[in-house]
């Protein structure tokens, strides 16, 4: 995986006068959501639903018009930027975040078989110790 995050718009559908729905990277989710919660909570009579599946599913909704942002954890492909212009649609990227993430462990740190999921409960706060 690349480290970039991007947020694919797709400018000519986006009116945050109605629901929105952000769909894509599983990567980019979480910070999404986040961004989503905060975005409503200053903007009541908005409604904004946030899934992931993954960076395609996210830019394919896109092409065909079930998502008005795709979120993706790389940069779009030429065969999906061909699919957007043959829609005719302009998509446009914009950064979101860079993904720098290194985990170092002391070796004597009695934990054993930290996973993804693990490190995420982590970073998140739900593991506090």
């Amino acid at each position: 995986m690349k480290n970039l995050i991007l947020f694919i718009l797709l400018f000519s559908t986006v009116n945050l006068a109605v629901a929105q729905k952000v769909k894509g990277s599983d990567t980019v989710l979480p910070l999404s959501q986040k961004l989503a919660e905060v975005f409503m909570k200053k903007n009541p009579g908005n409604r904004v639903t946030v899934t992931g599946g993954g960076s395609g599913i996210g830019i394919s909704a896109l092409v065909d018009g079930n998502t008005e942002i795709a979120m993706a954890s790389r940069k779009i492909k030429f065969d999906e930027r061909m699919k957007m212009q043959n829609a005719g649609k302009k998509v446009v990227e914009v950064i979101l975040a860079r993904v720098v993430l290194s985990v170092i462990e002391n070796p004597k740190n009695k934990v054993t078989k930290l996973t993804r999921e693990k490190m995420e409960d982590i970073f998140t706060g739900k593991i506090k110790n």
